[in-house]
């Protein structure tokens, strides 16, 4: 018992180390630390001050009451441990423990000092009837509620989550006047985990990072996760346009649109202003918004929005009105209604009468991203950051989605873009449209999967959405359908899919191509002796697909739109000198192993290879080969730069000639 008298505790270390029950009393220690076997008491009056390091070892604590106080002037590391009221005071930095929970049964007060908390995780586990209070203000790493009783988490000042906030039983309340923010940042945005069980009162923050666009200001498809915020919300952080209370007009510009899928005729028909800041931003339906921070500028741009959250399941309120207008009926723009991200694949969705495809503007590229059953495109993914929005597509009347907790996921991506592969069983094709000098692309997949069906397959294909003033647009024609994501049963000799263009006069793209490795693989037959290549069906040229960084080209004065055709074409053509017959016996072929010479003669007979340019120079010397039939791959051509040559096949008095192109 330390009684009245005056300490100097300076370095020192107070050790309880007895083997039987023990009373740590109300003291300011330097290092405190707890050893052996016995059971420790912290006591109920007064505050148990530790100016070092507090080590508790692994005796059990009844902690009823107490208090603990952090009071160093200099740097201090709180454990892991099962406190009643935490505090801090004094100057110096404090750490919270990255290992085990900071466990708290009463109150925190965290004082005004700076804290590192990366990694650590608060629990708030009181029980009984008594309310706790989470001080502030304070940073959260990640945050837990696992309570009992009839008593609530208060909070008292401003408490940030940086991470995730999760609710395992019992309330936390934000009171009246404190605040609740749900950070995002340019590497993470905080997240409330599914809640199952207990409940968040009172209104809080969702934040939304934003990052720049790199082609410039531009559109995104937003929501709102709370149930009571107005456009205004989003007037506060950054400039709008075109209705009552906007913070500004700019020509009459209007800057934020809802959608209304019962407009008939063109899918872009269904956009409808504002009448005024006031209106509410409706939780689960989505909006197009300019989100710039000039008319054609803009820099990374965080908003966010207040109110009381959504929780439990949400129906987002489709329908479907058949106007005769085929497939630009039925498009729904809505929004991820909880403040966390979700998954579409998840099986806690009741989808019914809509197609499996997503849809989200990526203004990084100028376009829709699209996402089905493990395919992407420009970006899109199965998982819906928090704040967006996204569009899906409804296909007969009475159409449901209606989300549930449990499609929240902890996966984090950057706002509006991260990318997803291939299934297991399939083999991918991209095409890559890019705008030469500028950031400005789009691109489609065409997937090989032995269970897609021969037409429109909902389940692996997915629609080009083109917004009205699209400047870039690639797409595959199906059935007179343009699809962002085409699918196809096989690969066949027999391919040919029509492509469509959208660019803008004056200005030269290219079209380039990424999965062809896989493909030749996984097909070797289809390949044995083709290749893809690329038709611009308005010169004739055909591109090989395989050589080179894509095919470039040029628009006039008056185009906008562009048409090609992907298809298959024998690399060999093949030309008789004097003295050959039979040439077909003896030909230059090219499949997943490289270029190959293939060969039946009457009898075994040699033969070389050659290869001249279209110089008639030599470019490799000959190599000789023995047999009657078969094939024999030529390494050497590998050799060979991008070019067109001349492969001589010398066999007795006769000379084959193949021209092959690099």
């Amino acid at each position: 018992t330390p009684f009245t008298n005056s300490y100097t505790v300076t370095g020192s270390t107070v050790n309880f180390n007895g083997s039987t029950a023990q009373t740590v009393p109300a003291f300011n220690y330097f290092n405190l630390s707890s050893s052996s076997t016995g059971t420790r008491t912290l006591v109920s009056s007064g505050s148990i001050g530790v100016a070092g390091t507090f080590a508790p070892g692994s005796n059990t604590f009844a902690v009823a009451g107490s208090t603990m106080n952090f009071n160093g002037s200099g740097a201090q590391t709180v454990p892991a441990f099962q406190y009643f009221n935490l505090s801090s005071s004094s100057t110096g930095a404090r750490t919270l423990s990255n290992t085990g929970n900071i466990r708290i049964s009463g109150s925190f007060s965290p004082g005004s000092n700076a804290y590192t908390t990366t990694g650590s995780t608060v629990e708030y586990n009181g029980s009984g009837a008594a309310n706790q209070t989470a001080g502030g203000p304070f940073r959260y790493e990640n945050l837990t509620i696992n309570r009992t009783g009839a008593g609530v988490v208060n909070t008292g000042g401003v408490n940030r989550v940086l991470n995730t906030m999760t609710i395992s039983s019992g309330t936390m309340n934000v009171s009246s006047g404190d605040s609740l923010i749900f950070v995002s940042t340019n590497t993470q945005t905080a997240r409330l985990a599914p809640v199952t069980s207990g409940s968040l009162t009172g209104r809080i923050t969702m934040e939304r990072y934003a990052p720049r666009s790199l082609s410039g200001a531009g559109w995104a498809l937003l929501g709102s996760c709370v149930n009571d915020a107005t456009i205004n919300d989003w007037s506060n952080n950054f400039p709008t346009s075109g209705f009552t209370g906007s913070t500004g007009t700019a020509g009459g510009f209007v800057s934020i649109y809802s959608y209304d899928e019962t407009v008939p005729g063109n899918q872009n028909n269904g956009y409808v202003a504002p009448t005024s800041g006031n209106n509410t931003l409706v939780n689960g339906r989505g909006y197009w918004v300019y989100l710039a921070t000039g008319y054609q500028t803009t820099t990374d741009i965080k908003f966010d929005v207040t109110g009381a959250h959504t929780t439990g399941t949400k129906n987002l309120n489709l329908s479907y009105t058949n106007s005769g207008s085929g497939n630009n009926d039925g498009w729904n723009l809505v929004s991820n209604p909880y403040p966390s991200n979700i998954d579409w694949d998840s099986p806690s969705w009741t989808k019914t009468n809509i197609d499996p495809a997503v849809y989200v503007y990526n203004a990084q590229v100028g376009g829709m991203a699209s996402y089905v059953s493990g395919v992407s495109t420009n970006g899109g993914s199965r998982y819906i950051n928090s704040s967006q929005g996204f569009m899906v597509r409804a296909n007969a009347s009475s159409p449901q989605l209606i989300a549930t907790e449990n499609v929240k996921t902890a996966n984090t991506s950057a706002f509006l873009r991260t990318a997803e592969g291939a299934m297991a069983d399939e083999s991918l094709l991209r095409l890559n449209l890019s705008k030469n000098g500028s950031s400005m692309t789009d691109e489609i997949a065409i997937r090989f999967n032995p269970a897609a069906q021969s037409g429109i397959d909902p389940s692996l294909d997915a629609y080009d959405y083109m917004f009205q003033g699209t400047m870039i647009n690639l797409s595959a024609l199906k059935n007179g359908s343009n699809m962002s994501i085409y699918s196809s049963p096989t690969l066949e000799q027999s391919l040919m899919i029509p492509l469509r263009a959208v660019v803008e006069p004056n200005s030269s793209y290219t079209i380039s191509a990424s999965g062809l490795a896989g493909l030749v693989s996984n097909y070797p037959q289809a390949f044995a002796s083709d290749y893809l290549v690329l038709v611009d069906d308005a010169t004739g040229v055909e591109y090989n697909l395989h050589t080179g960084s894509g095919y470039t080209f040029a628009t006039g004065s008056s185009q906008t739109q562009m048409n090609f055709t992907l298809r298959f074409q024998s690399p060999v053509i093949t030309s008789s000198n004097a003295g050959v017959r039979n040439e077909s016996l003896v030909s230059v072929l090219r499949d997943a192993g490289g270029y190959f010479a293939q060969y039946s003669f009457e009898k075994e007979t040699n033969f070389s290879v050659s290869v001249v340019n279209m110089l008639g120079q030599s470019v490799l010397p000959a190599g000789s080969y023995f047999g009657q039939s078969g094939k024999v791959y030529l390494p050497m051509l590998s050799q060979l730069g991008e070019g067109v040559y001349l492969v001589n096949i010398t066999y007795g008095d006769k000379v084959m000639t193949a021209k092959i192109t690099r």
